[in-house]
């Protein structure tokens, strides 16, 4: 299948998604909906003190992440609270919602060791609630909160060409 963008320049996110979906749609007689749900979940939000971050100077090549045996290291030169919180819900296992109010871009490195692997003797890296404390001053609390699903109502297997 090739896919085209209508008129002229470079195709749109919203274009793409719906060509892919029209795509499903016809080839796997895929239909869906969604529906809402209230979930446990963790709220971002600045810890007390205050937020120990610096504004941003960059604008490119804001994100990385990498772990190691040594641990998880998350550095931004122009990460904002949105994405951090998007990030730290994979470590987290549970949707990170931020609530912090803070808007803008700032650069962080958080550093922590995962709860999910087990710790070498010689780590002195805290958990990662910890650190979001210690490091950023942001703090997850635990809550409930609706999030939108996508619930597949049916698909079916390809007939072939």
């Amino acid at each position: 299948m090739i896919a085209k963008s209508e008129g002229d320049g470079a195709l749109r996110l919203a274009e793409s998604r719906q060509m892919m979906q029209s795509f499903l749609a016809e080839r796997f007689h895929l239909q869906v909906h969604r529906e809402t749900q209230e979930v446990p979940m963790y709220a971002l939000v600045v810890a007390k003190g205050g937020p120990k971050l610096k504004p941003a100077t960059e604008q490119t090549g804001c994100y990385s992440v990498r772990g190691s045996d040594k641990g998880l290291r998350m550095e931004a030169r122009c990460g904002t609270m949105d994405q951090l919180a998007r990030q730290l819900a994979g470590t987290a296992g549970r949707f990170v919602a931020d609530r912090t109010g803070l808007s803008g871009q700032y650069v962080f490195t958080l550093e922590w060791w995962p709860d999910n692997r087990p710790r070498p003797l010689d780590s002195d890296l805290p958990s990662m609630f910890d650190a979001l404390q210690e490091q950023l001053g942001l703090k997850l609390e635990p809550t409930h909160g609706p999030i939108e699903k996508l619930v597949i109502d049916r698909v079916e297997k390809p007939q072939e060409n």
